[in-house]
């Protein structure tokens, strides 16, 4: 008995009935689509796959430009047979004569409408309609693209150092020594005529600063320690104010956030009078709002905690010192009377409670282009010794005197010019009273004060 071997019997699909008279027309429409659809798609016998393995890939056949014809769909059913039979397998340009159809129908699936959405957030497309044509054609009032604004750099970010250097506000490492460099430390180093802190203080101080965990102890321990208070109203110390009233991108500050020293010290509005110094001068020498603001300050401190980077508090003073120069030449320029080239009057001390530093600022120019210098005038250890203590606590104060008389004398140069620019004349026939009098050479002091002084 022969063994059973694979038949393939070619078996015809179906032809198509005739149409029923008696059927629906929309009956009759949704089967021909159905078999219109199945002709499109062709079946292939794939059998032998070595055979079409071993023929390698088939050429791509040309792109025939006319409209491909239907053809009829022929399927195979594998038989058991007694006898093997020969089967004929197509050749490759049989195969290429397939017409290969442009689109594979699906009858499953359907296209969606273009104007819905598909919950991708995708706009829908507009319908033709009267009120969006109107729409369309009016005119579009925006003639430029909205452009986002550079945000600035603040104070605390990795790229302001090499922004601020960018802008002209040079290191210590750059700087050059001002003009007056030796006289300004002669200042600093001079002896004061009250009384030195005791060792106790020293002491006290050293063992405070050992323990401070952070920014603001080591602040509030080396204010009450080192630096002097003033029993002038007039003159105030702020801290941790930033200057919100300062011009923007004027050079030295482009792309730079509000500079926001630790402490800044100056003279109060009301002592600016009869001189407006805020319509004058503007945020270049009132900092930042408010009756009480700071004006023209002289002096600006930065703190660190422990273990924090100096580097990034030199940097700060660095440009706390280029904003006090600005608002300085502001006001000469207004005097008509800038000051000497190369010559510092502003100054600035970076400390972490351990170390002080204090720096002179002047600004230079040069083919068009100012430069703003950061010199260091003394360096000093604070906790090392009784002796150091003491010594950094007389130039600490004495440089918060320098300040102080810089700003009083450029406040009197403000008022006297705008008293002079404004004096309104008086007429001879007018009689002055006896009450209203003035003796220059009389003045009352009180016991304890030096007219000398």
């Amino acid at each position: 008995m022969n063994p059973l071997s694979t038949r393939i019997c070619k078996r015809r699909v179906p032809q198509r009935p005739p149409p029923d008279p008696h059927q629906s027309p929309s009956v009759s429409r949704r089967r021909s689509s159905r078999i219109e659809s199945r002709q499109h798609s062709v079946s292939i016998p794939h059998i032998l796959g070595l055979y079409y393995e071993s023929q390698g890939p088939l050429k791509e056949r040309p792109t025939d430009p006319q409209t491909s014809q239907p053809v009829r769909a022929t399927s195979y059913t594998l038989v058991p047979t007694s006898n093997p039979i020969d089967v004929s397998v197509p050749s490759i340009t049989q195969l290429q004569e397939y017409p290969s159809p442009s689109q594979t129908y699906n009858h499953q699936t359907r296209k969606r409408r273009p104007d819905r959405s598909i919950e991708t957030g995708a706009p829908k497309r507009a319908r033709l309609t009267t009120e969006n044509l109107k729409a369309f054609e009016k005119p579009s009032y925006s003639e430029t693209k909205p452009t986002r604004s550079k945000q600035s750099t603040s104070m605390t970010d990795i790229a302001f150092p090499d922004t601020a250097f960018q802008n002209g506000i040079l290191n210590p490492i750059c700087s050059k020594p001002p003009v007056n460099l030796k006289s300004r430390q002669e200042r600093i180093n001079k002896s004061r005529s009250t009384a030195s802190p005791s060792e106790s203080d020293y002491q006290h101080f050293a063992s405070a600063i050992r323990r401070t965990p952070n920014d603001a102890s080591v602040l509030v321990e080396t204010a009450t320690h080192l630096l002097k208070r003033y029993d002038d109203p007039g003159y105030q110390r702020s801290y941790n104010q930033a200057f919100t009233s300062f011009p923007k991108n004027i050079g030295f500050n482009n792309d730079l956030s509000a500079a926001q020293p630790d402490m800044v010290e100056g003279l109060d509005m009301p002592e600016f009078d009869p001189f407006l110094i805020r319509e004058q001068l503007g945020g270049a020498a009132t900092v930042y709002s408010g009756p009480q603001a700071t004006n023209l300050p002289h002096l600006a401190g930065e703190w660190k905690g422990p273990g924090k980077n100096m580097i990034s508090a030199q940097t700060q003073a660095g440009y706390d010192g280029a904003c006090m120069i600005y608002g300085r030449n502001e006001a000469r320029s207004f005097l008509e009377s800038p000051d000497p080239a190369g010559h510092a009057f502003i100054s600035t001390f970076t400390t972490d409670g351990t170390t002080l530093n204090i720096f002179d600022h002047y600004s230079s120019e040069s083919q068009g282009q100012v430069k703003y210098h950061q010199y260091p005038t003394s360096n000093s250890f604070l906790i090392s010794t009784y002796e150091d203590f003491k010594k950094i606590r007389r130039q600490l104060r004495n440089l918060e005197d320098d300040a102080k008389e810089a700003s009083e004398k450029l406040r009197d140069e403000l008022n006297e010019k705008w008293c002079a620019n404004h004096r309104s004349p008086v007429s001879p026939n007018v009689p002055v009273e006896a009450g209203n009098s003035i003796d220059s050479n009389n003045h009352d002091y009180d016991d304890d004060e030096d007219p000398n002084n």
